[in-house]
This record gives structure tokens, sequence and C-alpha cells, in this order.
């Protein structure tokens, strides 16, 4: 069994984007943060710059080579699954880790989980002492998330993710889901520069992108887009790129501009929409021709729901039909 995810988490706060369309898709717009110079000289104000270069593939932080995007556009390979399935995940926290180097399991989190991005409460589980959780994925599911929540945490959504093994009833999910505590939502701006702290009442969404072999991207951009297939970026929200540290995390513009080798971002500060329609976008240049042209390539979109201190995280991959 193998299931797609994000490995990361994180917060939130200022910019301002919005006016007339810059022809490639995207929208420029008045600078009102404050900016952050890069070391080749670009003044960064929202995190969604065009990068410099052109696309890359890496695998553990390393580049191997041109990023592939040949599934770009093709029909989906999802299955949905056949049959209930009793998923076994482990509830761990973002940061803690115990004496042995493992992330710290939680006790006590309701965990549910949803089709697509219909959040439900329903048939609730509770992780154990070991962070263990058993949850029901119907038969018929494609597409699913989890929502995790605690007294002690920021309510934690973990979307599109799926089954590679559509007929097992019984599975054990292969990643730690991980939630993020209070604590951590508080003191991670901090990293970022951001000495305000997490504006409340705004949404935090974050991902991982990698290209149709399943490798991280680097040298694209992100963000959250109040309209499909263009950017439409609400005032008040930031993107920042992750470091590739051994547990990495969101850096300052100036570090990493655009999206780093362990293919990690996050956007901070984002309103949940009157529309309640948000779309998560990955932008970059395909080739050294589309750099040339300046022809930026939308490579992932999805929709997602943006809620009020609420932390969205999932897994991105080129835009695929029927998904």
């Amino acid at each position: 069994m193998r299931t797609r995810w994000l490995t990361c988490g994180l917060l939130a706060l200022v910019c301002a984007c919005g006016g007339d369309d810059g022809g490639d898709g995207t929208e420029s717009g008045d600078e009102t943060a404050d900016s952050d110079m890069t070391p080749d000289g670009r003044t960064m104000t929202t995190g969604f710059e065009k990068p410099l270069e052109v696309m890359r593939a890496n695998l553990n932080n390393a580049d191997v080579g041109p990023v592939d995007l040949g599934c770009l556009g093709t029909a989906t390979n999802i299955v949905p699954t056949t049959t209930n399935v009793a998923l076994t995940a482990k509830v761990v926290d973002f940061q803690k880790r115990t004496a042995g180097g493992e992330r710290e399991p939680i006790e006590g989190a309701v965990v549910t989980t949803f089709p697509g991005i219909a959040i439900s409460d329903a048939n609730p589980a509770t992780s154990m002492a070991d962070g263990n959780v058993t949850v029901t994925i119907p038969s018929g599911t494609r597409v699913f998330g989890f929502k995790m929540t605690k007294s002690t945490a920021l309510d934690t959504l973990l979307i599109n993710q799926f089954l590679t093994d559509a007929t097992s009833p019984t599975q054990t999910y292969d990643e730690e889901v991980r939630l993020i505590s209070k604590l951590t939502a508080d003191t991670l701006p901090a990293l970022i520069g951001i000495e305000e702290g997490r504006a409340p009442g705004t949404g935090m969404v974050a991902g991982a992108i990698r290209d149709c072999q399943g490798r991280e991207i680097s040298n694209f951009i992100a963000t959250v887009s109040t309209t499909a297939s263009t950017a439409t970026i609400p005032d008040g929200q930031l993107s920042f790129y992750f470091s590739t540290a051994a547990t990495p995390l969101p850096t300052v513009h100036s570090q990493n501009p655009d999206g780093s080798p362990s293919g990690l971002f996050l956007v901070l500060d984002v309103p949940p929409p009157a529309s309640n329609r948000a779309f998560v976008q990955v932008w970059g240049y395909a080739s050294q021709a589309d750099l040339d042209t300046d022809s930026l390539t939308l490579v992932a979109e999805l929709e997602v729901p943006v809620i009020a201190d609420t932390v969205v995280t999932g897994s991105y991959r080129p835009r695929r039909t029927g998904e």
C-alpha cells in the first residue's frame, strides 16, 4: 500500500497582491509588505515572484535532472477502493521528538476521514498512547483526507490522499500523520521574520510538490488563489519555501525566494474566501524555452478548504484529468 502525502507543517502573515494581469496567468499588484532582498538582487514582497530558473527534479535534496511533466493533462491513474478499508495511521506532533529522536506520538487526537474535500466529523476515532488510530475508508473512495483535532492543537487537515492498493480490507498508512500544536503555530512565524505572529482568523496551507515520477520539484512558486487556472491572490497572504535540512522548516525569502529541492511550500494568512472556494496552485518554467519566453506552466492545482485557524496540508502532483 502506498499513500501520497505532505511531509511538513506550518504558518502565516502579510503582503498584498492584485491588479492587472501579468500576461502569464498570474496577477501583479501594488507592493505593500516589507521587501526582502535576495542575494541575486531581487526584491521579494509576496513569495510569489517569478523564478529565475527552470524546474528541476530532486531526490533526497539532490538534483537528479529535468522535471518529468509527461503525465500533465493525462487521465488519472487513481483507482477507487473496492472494499471498506480499515486503515491504521499514527498521529504525531509536527515538531516535538522523543529522547530516541522519533516524532512524539499524540494520544487523544480525534481523527475522522472524508472523501475529497467534503470535511466531516462522522465516525470519529481517537488515537491511543502510541499515536495509532484506525479509521475506515469506504468502498468506492478515490481520494480522501484526514481531519485531526485536539484541545492543544490547531485543527489540522491532511488532504489529497489515495491508496494504491484498492482491494485489501486492512492496511497501514505508511507515513506519520502530523498534528500542528498551538505552540508550534504561534512560534513558527518567528523563523520567517514575522514578529507579530500568525493572523487569527486566517487559514494556513502547506504542501509538497512532486513530478510524474514522484520526485520533489525545485524552482517553483506556489500560492492559494480564489480562482481556478489563474492566480488571483487575496491581500494579506504570503508564500514561503522550506529549507533542505533533515527537519525542513520555512525560510525567509532571501534564503529561498522560490521552491528548494525539498519541494515544500507554505502559504500563510490565507483569508477564508467568501465563495468557500480556493485553489492551491504551483507554477514554474517547464523548459529553457519557456523561461526564455516567460511562459509559466500551471503544474498543479487542487481545490482546498480554507478555514479560520486551521492548517491544511496536502500532496500535489502534475494536474491530471478526472482528479
